[in-house]
């Protein structure tokens, strides 16, 4: 297979992979292969310092198998001490960094996740990178190449800096999705169910063949975007230009060259909606002929528009206490164990009780699991 059919591989495989977060280990096994990587790590973190962070989602993988024992071996004993963390939430967006340019002289020398951890498992030459997401969002990768002088060349980095762009959307799109509680979904005819999300999708001419109910009745009240003789159009002059560019390019006929991106639409009365636009993969254009060819797709996010955990409907459906669906319910809507424990009188101490039992009864070990059961399970938010 030549080299640039593997990178069309991959980003096909990316882009199946934004609405069934299960092929992921697909999309990062060709990933590796393009790139010429023996493995990554892929984790998405909300917030700008490790005393705030959220870690949202964390995949070991390599060549898309994961490996679970090195992945809790690093939570448990490495995360909390690994210096690079701190550094790599500051790093520009898309800056290669080698693993040894983030540690000081000393810290090669002394460091035990350095020493212990990552030299032992091939990743002492490791690259690290950061991309950006919304609202305090970090995409952050660890590279491992496959060379066996583990040097990385020209052609690996380029490579990455032709898929990077295209991991940032795949992560930024499903952290949408499973903010909206819409992560479940797995294919382009369920999103178009879609109740808090708008679904557009546009042909290779970027007229609309197909809206779901919540996009109609987004584009029908014209308060920040409209059907503008079968065209989406934003009301703001400037938004509009913006969101003409970023269509073009995802309407690009070149697999490479189409790329998805982000946007902000002011709305008419207050704040803004979120843009999400995704090319669709090779496979995905001929799979839905009943819509005339479909070759964009647009989601529009309302991201005040949340979706509320009902910690009755929780209780019932995880088997819980009470308590402990409320424990679970504040914190998958974002809140820490400090105010946890504010809102609810209860001390610190008592939430984290309550987060180990509730681990405990699903066999988890970590808040970022708990908080991915808990917006994966149907029927426990308010209408």
């Amino acid at each position: 297979m030549r080299h640039q059919e593997r990178i069309e591989g991959a980003i096909n495989a990316l882009r199946e992979a934004q609405l069934d977060e299960a092929l992921w280990p697909t999309a990062s096994a060709l990933f590796d292969h393009a790139c010429c990587l023996a493995g990554n790590h892929l984790s998405i973190i909300q917030g700008d310092s490790l005393e705030n962070a959220r870690m949202l989602f964390s995949q070991l993988l390599k060549r898309g198998e994961a490996d679970e024992e090195l992945a809790d071996l690093y939570q448990r004993e490495y995360m909390a001490i690994d210096e690079r963390l701190p550094r790599l939430l500051h790093l520009p967006n898309g800056k290669l960094s080698l693993c040894s340019a983030l540690l000081t002289e000393s810290e090669i020398l002394n460091s035990p996740t350095y020493n212990e951890y990552l030299v032992p498992t091939g990743a002492g030459n490791s690259l690290n990178v950061r991309l950006d997401g919304l609202n305090g969002l970090h995409v952050v990768m660890a590279l491992v190449s496959s060379r066996k002088d583990s040097r990385w060349t020209n052609q690996q980095e380029e490579t990455l800096q032709q898929l990077l762009p295209h991991i940032q959307h795949f992560a930024c799109v499903r952290q949408a999705l499973t903010d909206a509680g819409t992560s479940a979904m797995t294919s382009t005819a369920e999103a178009l169910s879609a109740k808090r999300i708008g679904i557009v999708l546009l042909n290779r001419s970027g007229q609309i063949v197909e809206t779901n109910d919540h996009a109609r009745v987004l584009l029908g009240k014209g308060i920040g975007l409209t059907d503008s003789k079968g065209h989406l159009f934003a009301k703001h002059v400037d938004d509009n230009i913006a969101l003409s560019k970023l269509l073009a390019e995802a309407l690009e006929t070149s697999v490479v060259d189409a790329r998805g991106g982000v946007i902000s639409i002011r709305r008419a009365d207050e704040g803004f909606f979120t843009l999400y636009v995704s090319p669709f993969s090779n496979s995905d254009m001929h799979a839905f002929g009943d819509f005339g060819g479909v070759a964009v797709m647009v989601m529009i996010v309302d991201p005040m528009d949340k979706p509320q955990v009902d910690p009755i409907r929780l209780a019932t459906a995880l088997n819980l206490t009470p308590a402990q669906a409320r424990v679970a319910a504040a914190l998958a809507a974002g809140a820490t164990v400090q105010s946890i424990a504010a809102s609810t009188y209860r001390s610190e101490a008592v939430v984290r009780w309550h987060l180990k039992q509730i681990m405990s009864h699903l066999g988890i070990f970590s808040q970022r699991d708990l908080v991915r059961i808990v917006l994966t399970t149907p029927g426990i938010f308010r209408d």
